[in-house]
């Protein structure tokens, strides 16, 4: 039996400032199975309103809205930046991101070997550290 998602219980908890479900309400409107519940504003919004409560992740999916162009026009340049302010604040995924980034070439960046060094140990320590959850 699957659980129904009380979408006015979740924003009432974001409201109270429960990061993580902030983030769940991001993902929520930028992943919902039906396109026409999908808000990439509201998105975003609460992606930037996660973050600032202190869920690196969130940064993350941030990035991948500017990268991908989803919600604003695509940006590499504020992706990468996203990316970099996830990474700081703790989020394994952002320095995996990085390292690709660094090692491929991607977003614009020119491929440095002394980074992608950098944001694969950074993203080992955070891991450990974290855990898979960030």
């Amino acid at each position: 039996m699957t659980e129904q998602f009380d979408l006015d219980a979740a924003i009432a908890r974001a409201k109270t400032g429960d990061s993580e479900t902030q983030l769940v309400l991001g993902d929520y409107y930028s992943q919902h199975p039906d396109e026409t519940k999908r808000n990439h504003d509201l998105a975003m919004s609460w992606y930037e309103t996660s973050f600032d409560s202190g869920y690196a992740l969130a940064a993350y999916r941030i990035g991948e809205l500017y990268e991908k162009g989803i919600c604003r026009a695509e940006n590499s340049s504020l992706a990468l930046k996203w990316y970099e302010r996830g990474s700081d604040a703790g989020c394994a995924a952002c320095s995996g991101k990085l390292m690709f980034v660094f090692d491929s070439g991607q977003l614009g960046v020119e491929r440095n070997q002394a980074l992608m060094e950098h944001y694969r140990t950074k993203m080992t320590a955070q891991t450990k550290k974290n855990g898979s959850r960030t």
